[in-house]
């Protein structure tokens, strides 16, 4: 009796009675409320009890074993609305930065083709035509997106429906799959690049054996995305399988998707840095000026700035590898990943436009 009365009191004080907790709280967390107030030394201080972390973190034991995944968001949102705790909302800033990246990538590749097609007589080689597909990749992934900004991305998951974390989890698996293939498809056009301008046979053979490592690469890691759990829809169920530890549950099992995506981001710098050494002993070898060396070597130096992209958004990993608030965590990492594609898309776009300025300033 001294329990229930001592809850009820606590309750009274944060203005809510017994039968209702603070808006949408699950009723199956009473129990648990009873609990941690009973062994809390904040006792009915309620700014107390939203300090306690003792109290939070028993809280929280207690409720994952007897309320469901759903549930727990519930009680979050509704505990963080009832201490008044900030709400975190970066959605629209992510849009703002996906959307002109976007455009950017738009801009360079138009630019590279009008040139290349109709004011030169090169016309379009093989390297072309793949930095085309990519640019035509972007759309799809630009409306991914649009659309997992609308799902919650740059949101806290707890203030989220049902629906919107799912919804999340399928943009997530799509974005990440056309990025491999993405970053695959870049990779491929430098290479097809360095055979169309690089005619030794010795050099051409590496440059083949670059490019067959790579389009393996990109195929092993997009069957590793689409295949990574089973079934492949418990990649965006399993958030809500109560019994899920580590990617293996009831409802399905996965592989670590921490261990993919870092194992792909290990391998691409390797490559990145192999892809820009490749070059730079062929421009040593030019029989130019030491000041057309300089500018050309610095043209493909510029592909040391992806590199950096691609440890940074490595380094992203890290955080999402423990994160209990994927949806707001994971903001930065496709943000990086967005910008990653498009410094690609603009160093893989660099002797079109070293070939424009050439002509603008000789």
């Amino acid at each position: 009796m001294r329990l229930v009365a001592l809850i009820v009191l606590w309750c009274s004080l944060l203005g809510f009675g017994l039968a209702q907790l603070p808006p949408g709280t699950p009723s199956c967390t009473l129990p648990c409320f009873i609990k941690g107030v009973a062994s809390s030394p904040c006792g009915t201080n309620a700014t107390c009890l939203c300090a306690d972390s003792g109290f939070a973190s028993s809280l929280l034991d207690c409720v994952q074993t007897t309320c469901e995944v759903e549930d727990i968001l519930r009680l979050k949102n509704a505990t963080s609305t009832a201490c008044g705790l900030p709400v975190q909302d970066v959605a629209a800033q992510y849009s703002i930065i996906s959307h002109t990246l976007t455009a950017l990538v738009f801009v360079f590749v138009t630019v590279r083709i009008v040139y290349k097609q109709f004011l030169t007589s090169l016309g379009l080689g093989a390297d072309d035509w793949v930095i085309i597909v990519v640019a035509a990749l972007v759309i799809p992934s630009s409306a991914l997106n649009s659309r997992i900004a609308a799902s919650g991305v740059g949101r806290d998951i707890w203030t989220l429906t049902p629906v919107q974390i799912t919804d999340f989890g399928i943009c997530l698996w799509t974005i990440t799959l056309l990025y491999y293939i993405e970053i695959a498809l870049l990779k491929i056009s430098i290479l097809l690049f360095y055979l169309r301008v690089f005619p030794q046979q010795n050099f051409r053979r590496v440059v083949w054996a670059t490019l067959a490592f790579t389009a393996c690469f990109g195929l092993a890691f997009s069957l590793a995305q689409i295949f990574k759990c089973w079934p492949i829809s418990y990649d965006w169920r399993q958030w809500n399988d109560r019994g899920s530890i580590n990617g293996q549950g009831p409802g399905g099992k996965c592989v670590s998707t921490i261990a993919v995506a870092r194992s792909h981001g290990i391998i691409g710098i390797a490559l990145d840095v192999w892809m820009l050494l490749l070059p730079l002993q062929k421009v040593r070898e030019l029989k130019v000026s030491s000041k057309r060396k300089l500018a050309i070597a610095s043209m493909f130096a510029v592909g040391t700035f992806v590199t950096v992209v691609t440890v940074v958004r490595l380094a992203y990993l890290v955080i999402f590898a423990n994160s209990n608030n994927p949806t707001y965590d994971y903001t930065a990492l496709l943000v990086w990943s967005t910008i990653e594609i498009a410094t690609g898309v603009i160093c893989a776009c660099m002797p079109a436009l070293r070939l424009i300025l050439a002509k603008i300033w000789p």
